[in-house]
């Protein structure tokens, strides 16, 4: 998170209010631009992310200045992107290009609530960072804003990166073509994951992926094209399943429902508790109906083992990042302890 200053002051006071307030902004802007359903309700405050009213004086201006310094850098990487597409637009190449943009997974909370602060890291006290508030974005700081502003960045989905939760797996996903995408800044609701890009992009071009190469058996796609939802906001989705497995935790989607079940490390996975949510009514996952529904929960699990077995992912064995080593206790905590 390297930035010039010039980009960071233009965000002078933007994140004074918080991470409480801003995720309540911007759910009703949200919903507003109907990116998120009308029904959407925010889910508490995640264990471990302290009310931003509970902060001190200095912790408030340290951590606005984080996500202040992180907002600057967005802006500065976008402005990147612009100048490849506005290049791309001036020589004719656009119009031959499909361009797909995506996020890797949920806002980062590899931090620890206090923030990650170069030379210091982890032991870096509120104090040492007040003092050095100027040097954020430079060379020599590596500045990674509070986990609660992770929690923020996720509005109005629960969690964050790392954990198997809609906060910590959906994300934005922009797609332009032109002259084969006709409502420009239209919205699309069909399901979509990563895997379903690599499909896309080789079914415009007019071939697709081989079941066999040279008499070799390939290993099956996951993905599915989603071409036909480019032009039709109506298409049905090219697929409504799909399964998560990282730490050891797993979830899985079908259609409406959601299947999730957090892993302790050191406990056999078969003592992990699932939950169940219905997307329908619960876009957020605030409700778990696994005591209600328990003949669809058995389905959901089964259906993650399933999904699991065919892509490869079984036996389920113990992640080496869930606990130990300095490295992984700092940059990759196991979910289960928050």
């Amino acid at each position: 998170v390297q930035v010039p200053q010039s980009y960071v002051i233009q965000y002078d006071g933007a994140y004074d209010k918080g991470w409480d307030a801003l995720r309540n902004e911007r759910l009703v802007r949200e919903k507003k631009l109907g990116v998120v359903p009308q029904g959407a309700t925010l889910p508490a405050r995640n264990p471990g992310d302290p009310a931003w009213d509970s902060l001190t004086a200095q912790q408030k201006r340290v951590y606005a200045r984080f996500m202040q310094t992180f907002a600057g850098y967005l802006q500065y990487g976008d402005q990147q992107l612009g100048r490849v597409l506005n290049y791309m637009r001036s020589t004719g190449i656009a119009k031959n290009t499909l361009i797909v943009l995506i996020s890797d997974n949920g806002p980062a909370s590899e931090n620890k609530p206090g923030g990650f602060y170069t030379p210091y890291g982890d032991r870096t006290t509120v104090a040492e960072m007040d003092a050095h508030l100027n040097e954020l974005g430079g060379p020599e700081t590596e500045p990674l804003y509070q986990r609660a502003w992770a929690m923020a960045g996720a509005t109005p989905y629960r969690r964050y990166k790392l954990w198997p939760y809609l906060g910590g797996v959906r994300d934005a996903l922009i797609v332009d073509w032109p002259g084969h995408i006709q409502n420009s800044g239209g919205i699309r609701n069909q399901y979509v994951h990563v895997t379903d890009i690599a499909p896309t992009i080789l079914q415009a071009v007019g071939t697709h992926f081989h079941e066999s190469v040279s008499g070799v058996q390939q290993v099956p796609v996951a993905g599915r094209s989603f071409l036909k939802s480019i032009s039709d906001a109506d298409a049905p989705s090219a697929r409504t399943v799909q399964y998560f497995l990282l730490l050891g935790n797993r979830a899985i989607t079908s259609g409406n429902w959601r299947a999730v079940a957090m892993h302790k490390p050191g406990t056999p996975f078969s003592h992990d508790q699932w939950q169940l949510f219905d997307l329908t009514n619960d876009p957020t996952e605030t409700h778990d109906l696994a005591k209600q529904d328990p003949a669809k929960l058995k389905e959901m699990e089964q259906m993650w083992e399933d999904q699991a077995a065919k892509y490869g992912a079984l036996p389920l064995a113990e992640s080496p990042f869930g606990r130990g080593p300095s490295f992984s206790d700092a940059f990759l905590p196991n979910p289960y302890d928050y």
